[in-house]
């Protein structure tokens, strides 16, 4: 029986949840140190924001030659922007209050996916099973690569399930969301490339289901998927400089290295600093 009451204050719990989990992430990332490799992230943020200026005349000097970096520099390019504005404020606290942004809204996304599968009660369930894994937030006090990373990749997946369970109709908005779902993924980490598998199976079983009563639609939507691909790559690629000279070679470069990626930093385990190298 369909009961407004009923969801309207399902609505309000929801609404009630993200906000009190939102307040609760913004505030408590000021209180986490650094990351093992944040030091070498934010060189690679302040090398891209550098590089890009020189190129738009924004910033005095000519471009050099950035050292290689395999990550991208989205969110370090935001993060230096940030600072430039607030030139005051802490750097450490300002990234980390922009990580637990993207943190927030990959449940945001995490539970609106939950929702869009089962039920108002799957998003409750999500959201909070989220906040409260140890892994989860802790990462998303002071990991700039992996939550702002997630963040696209989540939000990828909801709009792309989205255009799933819109068909037969193409919605605008949708196509745009996945769009900036890839942007922020790529721009982050070549490796969000890899979400075009997912599309594809989207597709493949759309095509299976309309190929014979609305051969339009599959056409359509195979063009709105390739263009939306496109541009995002496009624009991605724009944070990762290494790339520029030899797109096709370098990205695939790229993708090689984060399939066998080595970083040497210390974690704190049983009162100890132990190399993450040790066996």
């Amino acid at each position: 029986m369909f009961r407004p009451a009923a969801i309207k204050r399902n609505d309000l719990i929801i609404g009630f949840s993200l906000a009190l989990i939102g307040i609760v992430m913004l505030w408590s990332s000021r209180d986490f140190s650094m990351s093992g490799d944040e030091q070498s992230q934010m060189q690679v943020g302040q090398n891209v924001f550098r590089y890009l200026g020189q190129c738009l005349g924004l910033i005095p000097g000519e471009p050099q030659a950035i050292s290689l970096n395999y990550y991208g520099g989205l969110f370090g390019v935001v993060a230096e922007a940030c600072q430039r504005i607030f030139p005051n404020a802490d750097v450490l606290h300002l990234r980390h209050f922009l990580v637990a942004i993207t943190g927030f809204f990959t449940i945001v996304f995490a539970g609106k996916t939950a929702k869009l599968l089962h039920s108002r009660t799957a998003q409750f369930c999500t959201i909070w099973m989220l906040l409260l894994s140890p892994r989860f937030f802790a990462a998303s006090m002071n990991n700039s690569k992996d939550i702002p990373f997630a963040l696209g990749m989540m939000m990828a997946t909801y709009f792309l399930l989205k255009i799933v369970r819109a068909a037969p109709v193409l919605r605008l908005k949708d196509f745009i969301g996945l769009g900036f779902g890839l942007f922020f993924a790529i721009g982050i980490r070549i490796g969000g490339v890899m979400f075009g598998f997912y599309a594809l199976i989207a597709f493949t079983i759309l095509a299976r289901k309309y190929w014979t009563s609305n051969r339009k639609f599959v056409w359509k939507t195979l063009l709105a998927l390739a263009l939306t691909g496109l541009f995002s790559f496009a624009a991605a690629i724009v944070f990762l400089p290494f790339v520029w000279p030899n797109l096709l070679m370098a990205s695939a470069r790229c993708i090689q290295v984060f399939s066998n990626y080595h970083i040497a930093v210390t974690m704190l385990y049983r009162g100890q600093d132990l190399p993450t190298s040790f066996p």
